[in-house]
Parts: C-alpha cells; sequence; structure tokens
C-alpha cells in the first residue's frame, strides 16, 4: 500500500510539474521537497497502469491568492477592422460638397476646379466707386493665390475665405470682349506689387465690360470709372496708356482682314468652272502675315507664302463664307477663366488662361465678272442713339463730386 501511496504522489508531482512549466514564461522552484500528502489534489485511482487523463482532476483548493501569478505571454497585438470612412469628414473644409440642387449662378459652367477667394485691402488707395457712388480703399484679389480681375463692377460683394467655382463660360461678354480682356491683362499687371499699374488694368477691363470703350477703334466712350479710380489715383494714368497702346499693337491684323467680326471685309474671289483662285496682300507692316494661322474650311484652301496669301475654291460660294485666322494659336481658344460663388452673390472675376491669340475676319464669295479681289464695304451701322454724360468735378483735384443735378434744354 505504502509503495501505491508513492507512486501516486510521484506521479501527480510530475504531472503537477508539467503543467506549471507549461502555463507560465518561467519555471517555479522551491527550495524544499514537495509534500503534497495533504494538498486534497490527488484523487484514488486503480493501478498504475490504469491511469488515464480522465482519472486525474487538478482542482486546487483553498484561495487564488495561494497560487503562483501567471503572467501573460506577449503576442501580435488585435488590429481592429476599420471602420467604413466617412467621406463628408474627410473632406477639407475648403473644399465642401457642392448640392447638385443647389442654385447656381444661370451664366456660369462648372467646369470642377474651385479654389479659395483672399481679399487684400489697400488703405493707401482710394478710389471713388461710379456705380455705387461712394469712396474705398482699394482692394487687390488672389484665387488660388493667382491675381483675379473683377468683371462684374456693379456687384459690390467680395470676400476671403469663399470658395469659388471656374468656368470658361461667361455669357454675360461676347467672344470680342473676352479676348480685349484677355490682351488686357497679358499686358497689365500680374501681381499687387505695384497698385498703380494694377489699377489702370482693373479700369481698362471694367470699360471693357460696362461699355465705356469702343472694341472697333479700342477708344474710350465714357470717362466716369477712369475718373473715379485714376482722377483719384494719377500715377496709373500712364500705365494705362501704356496698356492701352500696347493690346493696340497686339491686335494688329493683315491688311486684308478685321480684328472684330463685324467689320470684316468680303473679298470676292474669280473665275469659274471649279477653278477659283485669289490672290492677297498684307499691307500692314504692323504684323506679319506668316503669324497668322488659316484653317481650310468649306472648300476653300489657303497657301502662304511670306506675305502673300492664295486662296483657292473648289466650287463657287452662293453666300459669303467668314474665315476667321489667328495669331498665336490653330484655332479659338478660351482665352479667361470665370470665378463665382456658388450662391451667386460674390463678384464675378477673370484670371488669364490663353490671352495670346488675335484673331483676324474676312468673307469670301466668288464670281464670275467684276474686279476681283475687290473688298465689299462692310454696310454703315444704323443710326446710333446719342446720349451726354456730364460730370462735376472739384476744381483743383479733378475728383467726381456727387449730388449735381444738371437739366439739359
Amino acid at each position: 500500500m505504502k509503495k501505491q501511496n508513492f507512486w501516486r504522489r510521484a506521479t501527480a508531482a510530475f504531472l503537477l510539474s508539467i503543467m506549471v512549466l507549461t502555463s507560465a514564461p518561467a519555471a517555479v522552484f522551491a527550495e524544499e521537497p514537495l509534500d503534497l500528502s495533504d494538498s486534497g489534489i490527488i484523487t484514488e485511482v486503480g493501478e498504475i497502469t490504469d491511469l488515464t487523463d480522465e482519472d486525474i482532476e487538478f482542482l486546487p483548493s483553498g484561495d487564488e491568492d495561494d497560487l503562483p501569478e501567471i503572467s501573460e505571454t506577449p503576442g501580435q497585438p488585435e488590429i481592429p477592422d476599420p471602420e467604413p470612412e466617412d467621406s463628408e469628414a474627410s473632406e477639407p473644409e475648403s473644399q465642401p460638397e457642392i448640392d447638385p440642387e443647389a442654385r447656381i449662378l444661370a451664366a456660369m459652367l462648372d467646369t470642377g476646379a474651385q479654389a479659395i477667394q483672399q481679399i487684400t485691402t489697400h488703405k493707401d488707395y482710394t478710389y471713388y466707386h461710379a456705380f455705387q457712388q461712394v469712396e474705398a480703399n482699394w482692394a487687390t484679389a488672389t484665387i488660388g493665390g493667382e491675381l483675379a480681375y473683377c468683371v462684374d463692377m456693379s456687384n459690390f460683394h467680395t470676400n476671403s475665405g469663399v470658395n469659388m467655382g471656374s468656368s470658361t463660360t461667361y455669357t454675360s461678354l461676347s467672344a470680342d470682349q473676352k479676348y480685349v480682356l484677355g490682351h488686357i491683362m497679358q499686358h497689365g499687371a500680374k501681381d499687387d506689387s505695384n497698385i498703380p499699374y494694377h489699377m489702370a488694368t482693373q479700369v481698362l477691363i471694367w470699360e471693357v465690360v460696362h461699355g465705356r470703350m469702343n472694341l472697333d477703334t479700342l477708344e474710350q466712350t465714357g470717362s466716369d470709372i477712369y475718373d473715379g479710380v485714376i482722377g483719384y489715383n494719377p500715377s496709373a494714368a500712364a500705365y494705362y496708356d501704356q496698356i492701352l497702346a500696347d493690346v493696340k499693337e497686339h491686335e494688329q491684323v493683315p491688311s486684308f482682314m478685321a480684328h472684330r467680326e463685324t467689320l470684316a471685309p468680303t473679298h470676292k474671289i474669280p473665275g469659274k468652272d471649279g477653278a477659283y483662285k485669289l490672290e492677297l496682300t498684307n499691307e500692314n507692316s504692323g504684323c506679319f502675315l506668316g503669324d497668322f494661322h488659316f484653317s481650310s474650311t468649306g472648300g476653300v484652301s489657303f497657301h502662304q507664302v511670306n506675305d502673300e496669301l492664295t486662296v483657292t475654291a473648289s466650287g463657287e460660294l452662293t453666300s459669303p463664307v467668314m474665315i476667321t485666322a489667328y495669331k498665336g494659336a490653330d484655332g479659338q481658344t478660351d482665352s479667361l477663366l470665370f470665378w463665382s460663388s456658388e450662391d451667386g452673390t460674390q463678384q464675378v472675376r477673370a484670371t488669364p488662361l490663353n490671352t495670346n491669340p488675335v484673331p483676324a475676319y474676312m468673307q469670301l464669295t466668288t464670281e464670275d465678272s467684276g474686279e476681283p479681289g475687290e473688298p465689299e464695304e462692310p454696310e454703315p451701322p444704323e443710326e446710333e442713339e446719342y446720349q451726354i454724360e456730364i460730370h462735376k468735378l472739384e476744381e483743383g483735384t479733378e475728383k467726381p463730386l456727387a449730388g449735381a443735378v444738371f437739366q439739359i434744354r
């Protein structure tokens, strides 16, 4: 019996040692032999040869505090599943999502490009707003870091931090106005380091937009905008004159063409039976014919040699065909990018794209007799209504004064 008890105790001690070693990062050794006779963890079993796992139960008695502390074995940290992205929260505040149902300025066609507008006020420079009839500090604007010019003087609302949308479409301006504005920006101020230069550029833009400039002659037809800005800041006058002179020089076209579609001369091509040919010579020393690109259209083709242009037509042209040639481009381009706020409250502004192209216009038709190549004079314009503008200026300063009432008898 004693022998059996000995083997039982030895087996239990062996199994307990294995349990401790496999469940803890370090083994625990006792200085004295373990006496398990009174531990209560051994149950009676049959013969040693019949010992199985199911015959032994490890049921420690006593409190948990009496047991050796077993620390967790370090392992790979658990990585939680990623949360779904909140697309609205992840977008920066400066790029808010545009509600497709929101009202958008009718004249604009959104291209998707957006940028933040920043306004800088220059308190050392004041001007008189001809439409609002108030004095104000001069301000400059950038959109996305690029200088942007106002193309709507009738709107006095402009703020920093506004998200502006862009478009190449702005139906409030004609194609000719857009080209002239592009040329003004090309020869005008590119930043706000020279405020009088910037003022001169902005005044010319406003004059084109608001009908104070004859686009055919580029002569001023109304001086209220000019007087309100440059009358207050005479140092801008020289810049105004220089920009205007540069634009006129830039818009030079061949002598047999016009720089405005409404002024396009008509040339008759002599010939018959499918053989029509016309020779034209550029006599304008201010431009080189080779700088202009002509594209074949409607059975009409072109051949250029220096300042000579040969025009051929494969058949009769029963009605005049408008021909447009471009200097600085192969065809029509978008010269400006227009910017507006989503709600339409901010001033519409413009930044330059490809401002260099200069269009030239002429019309072609065929004839069987008459003087070949002689252009027809355009029909005289209809009689215009004449208006008289009277401005009251302060003597000595030449600044506009408000409140005057005049009668014409």
